[in-house]
């Protein structure tokens, strides 16, 4: 590849990237798929100029939360970063953040580091050409069955793809995923660990009825818990061939909820290291996705208490349980795409706004994935006690079904159709100022909710997110 196709296939992607930005499109991954036709080897040459090297996030639920916080970490120690901020996550998307932090020429920062989230399903086509030296595994849950196919299949695509590697990756393993753990059978060197340890009263779980797998993947005997924080995470071991959660490196423990937007958790090295994490956003997925992080932090030598102090203000990329204030109203913002994230969103709601409005917005586009049996799977029923339920986006009627199924009186659901600002309208008309209004929305709905708060609550366009 010619050092002029390189320097053309930056500048026009850089041109897409101002114009469509400029159109409001966002310019995610259009300009870096552009940029790949003219240079078809584009993503592996910028790759290799990144001096510090590349750190790649993967999970089915949590990756681009994950990435962001990472990213911040690294630049408050005072590295430069290069990352998918927006959370575009296959090649084009990905290319496109590669050139907008590249210089005309391609080259980047000095020691610059690479934080780079890459969509799960991608990794066979992405790995070999990022090459980096650091893969985070979250999880792997069910999502988007006509995309991906069963968690099995594709957890052993992306452990295939590693070993494969002439140089893999080591890995930074969530102990608690059976699914993930298994991934440290590719050979590629000991893995370092990170779990949950323990789980207070306080913080909302979800149960085994959200479970992916329940047999061991090597085995295929069933799996026994003896702690389960979330769908099949958690503490587990099997009869037939012994296998059992990894011990940690690095664990949660002692984790208590401090109302409905803070949280914190001891967390400890094996070695006996220990910090007490604060985090402004809720959940236990919250805190799996900041043990992933500091994990990965304390691999590239930059975890201190200055970092778990930065944690503490950290902002979650959009729709991550965004607060909003609309027209004296509280707006939480929560994408949701399978039935493991739903749980998650929804238990906090039950928790900390029970009897509070809803408004879900359901598209089936291919971002969302076409198949939207999964909302029979989450437990709708945990808000069935919502004081109104207004549905949205293409499969609006679908949703409201679903509520009705779950408990909520017909009284209470109300369907807009398709029109998502119409769809908003409805709902802040049945709440009331001063009240909150809890948002769930799938992925294309997301945006196309956010595009309507980005003009009438003056928020942040998606793809400013994290600058």
């Amino acid at each position: 590849m010619t050092r002029i196709r390189i320097i053309a296939s930056i500048i026009i992607g850089k041109m897409l990237i101002l114009l469509a930005r400029l159109l409001r499109r966002g310019g995610s991954s259009l300009p870096g798929r552009v940029a790949l036709r003219i240079a078809p080897g584009l993503l592996c040459t910028l790759a290799a100029r990144i001096e510090g090297g590349v750190v790649a996030v993967t999970a089915t639920n949590g990756k681009t939360t994950t990435t962001r916080m990472l990213a911040g970490l690294v630049r408050h120690a005072g590295r430069p970063v290069v990352t998918n901020a927006s959370g575009a996550n296959m090649a084009g998307g990905i290319v496109s953040a590669m050139i907008e932090a590249a210089s005309l020429r391609g080259r980047f920062p000095r020691q610059a580091l690479g934080i780079i989230e890459v969509d799960e399903g991608s990794i066979p086509a992405v790995l070999p050409l990022l090459r980096p030296m650091l893969l985070l595994v979250g999880n792997f849950f069910r999502d988007q069955l006509d995309r991906y196919g069963e968690v099995a299949i594709l957890a052993r695509r992306v452990g295939e793809t590693i070993a494969t590697l002439a140089n893999p990756p080591r890995l930074v393993i969530n102990a608690d995923d059976p699914i993930a753990a298994s991934l440290a059978d590719t050979g590629s060197g000991l893995p370092v660990w990170f779990g949950v340890d323990a789980v207070a009263e306080t913080v909302p779980v979800s149960g085994g009825e959200t479970a992916d797998i329940r047999h061991c993947p090597v085995y295929h005997a069933p799996l026994e818990y003896s702690l389960r924080v979330m769908g099949h995470l958690g503490r587990y071991h099997c009869r037939g061939c012994g296998r059992q959660r990894p011990e940690p490196d690095w664990s949660a423990g002692r984790t208590l909820a401090l109302g409905m937007m803070q949280q914190e958790y001891c967390l400890a090295h094996r070695g006996g290291q220990s910090f007490t994490v604060r985090l402004s956003f809720p959940g236990i997925h919250a805190v799996y996705n900041s043990l992933g992080a500091l994990a990965v932090l304390d691999q590239l030598g930059l975890l201190d208490q200055g970092a778990i102090d930065w944690l503490a203000g950290f902002i979650p990329p959009y729709g991550r349980f965004e607060k909003i204030d609309l027209a004296g109203r509280m707006v939480f913002l929560m994408l949701v795409k399978n039935p493991a994230g739903a749980n998650a969103s929804l238990d906090i709601l039950a928790q900390h706004a029970p009897g509070g409005d809803v408004l879900i917005l359901l598209n089936d586009l291919a971002a969302d994935g076409r198949d939207i049996s999964w909302i029979y799977d989450a437990g709708f029923e945990s808000i069935a006690g919502a004081g109104s339920v207004t549905t949205g986006g293409r499969r609006a009627d679908a949703m409201a079904l679903r509520m009705l199924h779950a408990g909520v009186p017909g009284s209470r659901i109300e369907s807009a159709g398709g029109d998502i600002p119409r769809a908003l309208e409805m709902a802040m008309s049945k709440t009331d100022p001063g009240k909150s209004l809890a948002i769930i929305a799938t992925y294309t709905a997301m945006h196309a909710i956010r595009a309507v708060l980005v003009r009438r609550a003056g928020i942040r366009d998606f793809w400013k997110d994290g600058t």
